[in-house]
């Protein structure tokens, strides 16, 4: 299976939202308060690791550099130096991720952002999940072109 994650915050750190869509149509979204944007692109990951099947090769594609480094190469050697792991920013959520990706059959790989639909899809469902949340918390819409804001 393959599955295009991508995750989002606005402020960063603020409301958070975060997106995956496969390519068997499932799409998946949440958000979340008092976050950063690191968080929710790994947040879409582990959510990701969640549903894909354990009997086949799998595939998750993420824009962020950050979040794929830290599941597939620095985890193992932080683990080393429980002094190291002390120090690092969001071992909660990588410590999950990298938990479910040992027990998957799955590559997760980075993509530049929008360079695929279904990566595109998932930015959408991000931003979106960030919108509802600042709706359902402050009651009014964030601006059209808060979205440009999360570009940069």
């Amino acid at each position: 299976m393959r599955v295009y994650v991508d995750g989002a915050c606005f402020p960063n750190p603020g409301i958070g939202g975060w997106g995956v869509v496969a390519e068997n149509g499932i799409e998946l979204s949440g958000s979340e308060v008092d976050v950063t944007n690191n968080q929710m692109e790994l947040r879409a990951i582990y959510e990701a690791l969640k549903i894909i099947p354990s009997d086949r090769i799998n595939v998750i594609f993420s824009d962020s550099q950050y979040s794929v480094h830290c599941i597939t190469k620095w985890y193992s050697s932080w683990v080393k130096s429980p002094k190291v792991l002390k120090k690092k920013k969001n071992i909660e959520i990588i410590s999950a991720c990298h938990e479910l990706y040992k027990t998957k059959n799955v590559n997760i790989l980075w993509i530049p952002r929008d360079t695929h639909e279904l990566n595109m899809r998932a930015d959408e469902l991000s931003k979106q999940s960030v919108k509802d949340k600042h709706f359902e918390i402050n009651g009014f819409e964030l601006e059209t072109d808060f979205y440009e804001s999360l570009r940069k």
